[in-house]
């Protein structure tokens, strides 16, 4: 065989060589595109999700706390079914005073079902520039319901002060006189919130 022929024939095997492992070379892998983690789908969600109402946990214990502290007389029924409970505590909240002071539990699940949420007493004209502007401004009941612990009559259960001196709290403890009614103590000028936590720490109780 002639030279010519043995290096044309050498050639074509390196070209059919070259050929077959351009053929059978891998190919690149193609970027998946980036999975969503369930965590991170959920927490977008809850970023644009609408604001949930309470949960009937939530309402029962606001419930719970309205009827004690409004005195309500009837109270709201927390056994009854969640329409009818949220609509007893949209209803209840209409009787609500400026010296209700509830829980911020209880005041998120007043937010959450749009009920009305009464302003501080207005401050006078000389303190209005003061005044909270951020604070809501409601108008509250004219002749607020009478409740049914006003006639109660108040005993005091501690001897000296218990309120921190110079504080409004301690001022409004000195009104309490043992044999008063609540009704008499609100019209000086205690609060039904001072009341009510005067006889949860049992620095008063309330007798018929």
């Amino acid at each position: 065989m002639a030279p010519k022929e043995k290096d044309a024939k050498k050639d074509a095997k390196k070209d059919a060589k070259k050929t077959e492992e351009k053929s059978v070379a891998p190919k690149k892998e193609e970027k998946k595109p980036t999975a969503v983690k369930p965590a991170a789908k959920k927490a977008a969600a809850k970023t644009t999700a609408a604001p949930e109402g309470p949960s009937r946990k939530e309402m029962i214990k606001a419930a719970d706390e309205m009827n004690e502290l409004m005195d309500l007389d009837p109270v709201i029924d927390t056994t009854q079914p969640d329409d009818k409970l949220r609509a007893n505590i949209i209803k209840e909240a209409k009787e609500i005073v400026p010296d209700d002071v509830f829980s911020d539990a209880t005041n998120v699940v007043l937010k959450k079902l749009s009920c009305i949420k009464f302003d501080e007493p207005a401050a006078p004209a000389a303190d209005a520039k003061s005044a909270n502007k951020d604070h809501p401004k409601t108008k509250s009941p004219s002749t607020p319901r009478a409740r049914k612990t006003d006639g109660l009559k108040i005993r005091l259960l501690v001897k000296t002060n218990p309120k921190k001196v110079g504080a409004a709290s301690h001022a409004r403890f000195e009104l309490y006189k043992s044999g008063m009614s609540v009704g008499d103590a609100l019209a000086a000028g205690v609060t039904h919130q001072d009341i009510w936590w005067d006889v949860s720490h049992k620095f008063i109780e309330l007798k018929k």
